[in-house]
């Protein structure tokens, strides 16, 4: 699996522990479970654009922030690693429908062919095959 949703997922782990629906609250850097007050930051404020948490800040000793439920929803769910896992499987199962059509539609196997490499080329570069 890719590191960074390894590490998304322990931070969603952590500030749905950790973080309050109704107040903000702030941990020092080294209590968050992944090192790295950049990294930290970073996939604070990406949970921020993704509507997880609000009131993110960061200053030199602590990042604080306002837990939404869609983070706990999204726990409950199996968190980044699941989205990854059902993306693939659906890309997996568009590839087959795709070679599936192809005897049916002879006059556009080329451009069928051809959707179905795109396909594969992206899902190689999503997930290292």
């Amino acid at each position: 699996m890719n590191n960074i949703i390894e590490e998304k997922d322990l931070m969603l782990s952590f500030v749905c522990e950790r973080g309050s629906y109704i107040g903000i609250t702030g941990f020092a850097y080294s209590e968050y479970p992944i090192k790295g007050k950049e990294k930290i930051i970073g996939i604070m404020k990406h949970f921020q654009r993704l509507n997880l948490i609000s009131e993110c800040s960061a200053n030199a000793y602590k990042v604080s922030y306002l837990l939404h439920i869609e983070a706990s929803e999204l726990l409950s769910k199996g968190g980044f690693k699941a989205q990854e896992e059902l993306l693939q499987a659906n890309i997996e199962k568009l590839l087959l429908e795709i070679e599936d059509l192809k005897p049916s539609l002879p006059h556009k196997a080329e451009t069928i062919t051809s959707i179905a490499a795109g396909i594969a080329t992206a899902a190689g570069l999503l997930f290292g095959k």
